[in-house]
């Protein structure tokens, strides 16, 4: 998406020269987007819960209408006046009235720095899509921050991996990645020490390598979205270290490298549909989301498939799960969240998919 609009229009100031230039010349590599500062929805049904953004702006645009833009929030790494910037995945809402806000909920802060990217990510689905978080770091302990932040997250699927530490590998030379936008993965150290529990020299020396760290300048192509694909496993990403003997983390680079531990879906499995992120109540009328039905002009927008064995399948799914056969469609929707309204419906319970390609309007 090459321009995703008007900050002026979206009533948001646009803060770019606010960033020192050499920042603002690495980011004009990723997107010629300006940064915006956006208003945080701090109270109400449309303020959401922190950590989940992508679902907030999601569920917000189906049920009031508008749309999603998803991008970067930005912060600082520590509260140095030199500290380095982290560019986290995030999401906004356009509303209908063209304003363009932040349903996410963080306490204390009414502004959000915000870089929008795309209106699409397939967050509804076996594989799901999220933005890469990219760090610009001004100094080795920025980057060794974040390369522990993300090794964390990786080991938040591991009941036993409770360092917070990541593992270094053969190293990466910190010093040759500052003052450039960078992408960056690593696993936790705890992990690593437990596979190579009882290995000989030569083998953990294999494994040394498998699990070492991976940073890529965005000036040199480093990926912008990361694909959740819990279908690519250990095994096969072993069998191509093998061959190319580089660490995983480097050949998958833009790929969720633990995505095989968290089901096999990356939407039903998680769970994370039974916990509504709008978790607050309307200050208008009283109504929690799952109250409130998505706009039928989304719903109607979910063709029925008119292959007969495709238009039975919705037809059953309908009627089992409490749904109307264009609301099983529209569950079926890569690019929209499974709206609360509809899962409670359905007592939220998971939906057996459909292919969508060739039913849904733009």
């Amino acid at each position: 998406m090459k321009n995703t609009g008007n900050a002026q229009q979206w009533a948001c100031d646009v803060v770019t020269n606010a960033f020192d230039q050499d920042f603002i010349d690495q980011l004009r590599i990723l997107t010629n987007n300006n940064i915006l500062l956006v208003p945080r929805r701090l109270k109400g049904i449309a303020s959401g819960q922190n950590g989940r953004c992508y679902w907030n702006a999601n569920i917000c645009a189906q049920t009031w209408g508008g749309k999603v833009l998803y991008g970067w929030g930005i912060s600082f790494i520590g509260d140095s006046p030199d500290a380095g910037i982290f560019l986290y995945g995030h999401a906004c809402w356009l509303t209908p009235e063209g304003k363009l806000v932040d349903p996410t909920y963080c306490p204390g802060v009414s502004e959000s720095f915000f870089v929008p990217y795309t209106d699409k990510l397939l967050i509804n689905g076996r594989v799901t899509e999220s933005m890469c978080d990219l760090c610009y770091p001004k100094s080795v302990k920025d980057l060794d921050i974040m390369m522990c932040l993300v090794a964390s997250q990786h080991g938040a699927r591991f009941e036993d991996v409770k360092s917070l530490g990541y593992y270094q590998g053969i190293g990466v030379n910190h010093h040759s990645y500052l003052n450039k936008i960078v992408y960056y993965d690593a696993l936790p150290y705890d992990l690593v020490i437990q596979v190579m529990k009882g290995m000989d020299s030569p083998c953990q020396k294999k494994v040394h390598v498998m699990f070492s760290p991976c940073v890529k300048p965005i000036e040199q192509g480093a990926p912008k979205k990361l694909i959740h694909d819990p279908s690519l496993t250990l095994s096969e990403m072993q069998k191509r270290f093998n061959a190319e003997q580089k660490p995983i983390c480097s050949l998958y680079a833009g790929y969720d490298v633990t995505a095989q531990w968290m089901g096999k879906d990356m939407v039903w499995d998680s769970g994370n549909f039974k916990k509504p992120p709008l978790i607050n109540q309307s200050l208008k009328t009283g109504k929690s989301i799952q109250d409130i039905a998505p706009l039928q002009e989304i719903v109607d927008k979910h063709s029925l498939p008119t292959q007969k064995k495709r238009l039975q399948k919705v037809v059953a799914t309908s009627e089992q799960y409490n749904l109307s056969p264009q609301e099983v469609v529209m569950l079926s929707n890569p690019f929209l969240y499974p709206h609360p309204h509809l899962m409670s419906k359905a007592g939220w319970e998971s939906i057996p998919r459909i292919k969508t390609a060739d039913l849904i309007a733009d």
